[in-house]
């Protein structure tokens, strides 16, 4: 788990650096970004505001993304432009193999523990490679 305060930048499974002051907006971007070309590009996004917004396409823009809504909202709205600082999470409503999961930069995080030559052992995180 990241401490509070840090964030890891991950594209396509490689943590791309972390830092203490950066925004969690960048991991945002960065989910978007490197969206799974398996996956559609279709979710519901929770804002910060506590609003659902589910979408069925996306575009980015520097500091934003705009989604397309398959219906509109109560306003009659079917775009939404919003910041990334503005999403608190993404839900996917497709089912997801474990390839999509792992083209997205994520493991299974599995701990096992690797034998050393003088009988002592060392932890260490398994790989997930489909």
């Amino acid at each position: 788990m990241t401490p509070p305060g840090f964030c890891i930048f991950v594209a396509k499974g490689l943590v791309m650096s972390t830092s203490p002051s950066c925004p969690a907006s960048q991991s945002w971007k960065s989910l978007f970004a490197d969206w799974p070309a398996d996956l559609p590009r279709r979710g519901v996004i929770l804002s910060t505001l506590n609003e659902i917004m589910p979408f069925t396409n996306f575009w980015l823009r520097d500091e934003m993304v705009m989604l397309e809504r398959k219906n509109p909202d109560t306003s009659g709205s079917r775009y939404i432009l919003m910041s990334y600082a503005g999403i608190d999470s993404v839900r996917f409503i497709d089912p997801l193999s474990d390839q999509v999961i792992v083209s997205a930069g994520f493991s299974t995080g599995v701990v096992k523990r690797v034998k050393q030559p003088a009988g002592k052992s060392q932890v260490a995180r398994a790989s997930s490679t489909t």
